[in-house]
C-alpha cells in the first residue's frame, strides 16, 4: 500500500442512499449534518499501517496497527459534514503490507451514519 493510497472496502453491508463507492473507497454526503464515522484496521502478519479518517480533505483522526501478530486498531469521530463533502479513509504509512480481512484474524472495516441533519 502506498502513501495517499485511499483504502476500500468491497463487502458493503449496508448503503442507504448509496453515498459510499466501494470501487474508489469514497464516501460523499448526500446530506449536510452531523455524522459520526468509525474505521477498523487490522494489518496483515508481522506488518503495519498507519492511516487516517480524512473528511472533506482534512485528516480528522490518525489509526495506527502496528507491527505484531494481526492487531486491530481502530478509531470513531463525530463531524460535521456539508452535502456532497467525501469522506474516507487513506494510508499515511506502511511497510507495504496488506489489510487483513479474515473473520479469525479480524476484519477491517469502515461505517458511518448520519445523527442529524442540519
Amino acid at each position: 500500500m502506498n502513501v495517499g493510497q485511499i483504502l476500500t472496502f468491497d463487502d458493503v453491508q449496508v448503503n442507504v442512499g448509496n453515498g459510499y463507492t466501494a470501487h474508489d473507497g469514497i464516501f460523499t454526503a448526500q446530506v449536510s449534518g452531523v455524522y459520526v464515522f468509525s474505521a477498523t484496521i487490522v494489518s496483515d502478519f508481522l506488518t503495519w499501517i498507519r492511516a487516517a479518517l480524512v473528511v472533506d480533505g482534512i485528516e480528522k483522526a490518525t489509526i495506527v496497527s502496528d507491527k505484531t501478530d494481526y492487531l486491530q486498531a481502530s478509531s470513531t469521530i463525530v463531524a460535521h459534514v456539508q452535502a456532497g463533502q467525501h469522506v474516507y479513509i487513506r494510508v499515511s504509512g506502511s511497510n507495504h503490507c496488506k489489510l487483513n480481512s479474515n473473520p479469525t484474524h479480524g476484519t477491517s472495516s469502515f461505517s458511518g451514519w448520519l445523527l442529524f441533519e442540519m
